[in-house]
């Protein structure tokens, strides 16, 4: 079971139960077992710029951060913190022609697997491999 604990920065709204079901999806998926706890936050533009900037060196707002752990946390293995930018995301919607709240839950499986240590940049049949691991937790 993955634990998920929020941390809203701004105003928000965050679809929790779908995220539950989205974590459950990803624990099946990536066949995990135990108990794991992410931090999920949902920042603003500037915050999510200046994070971007210090630690991955590009002066620029993006969508969604994700920084990985490996320790416990109360009992849990703590998987990391997903950081996920709220205007970035609106606009994103708006742009895809979907619901916030989509964009928002595929952000979120997304950093969920960088967690678990899926890596789109290093090539592209790990871009392919990850994609395919969104598409099967978000649509089932």
């Amino acid at each position: 079971m993955i634990l998920i604990e929020l941390n809203k920065q701004i105003v928000f709204r965050v679809p929790m139960k779908k995220l539950a079901l989205l974590a459950k999806r990803a624990e099946t998926a990536l066949k995990l077992k135990g108990q794991r706890s992410v931090s999920l936050a949902v920042i603003g533009a500037a915050a999510m710029k200046r994070l971007n900037k210090h630690y991955r060196h590009k002066d620029k707002v993006t969508d969604v951060l994700s920084f990985e752990a490996d320790e416990a946390l109360d009992g849990r293995e703590w998987l990391g913190e997903i950081l996920i930018c709220g205007p970035v995301c609106r606009k994103q919607a708006k742009e895809m022609r979907h619901s916030i709240e989509h964009e928002f839950q595929l952000l979120f499986v997304h950093g969920l697997l960088h967690l678990c240590g899926y890596d789109h940049e290093k090539s592209e049949a790990d871009d392919i491999k990850m994609k395919k691991l969104e598409t099967k937790i978000l649509y089932g």
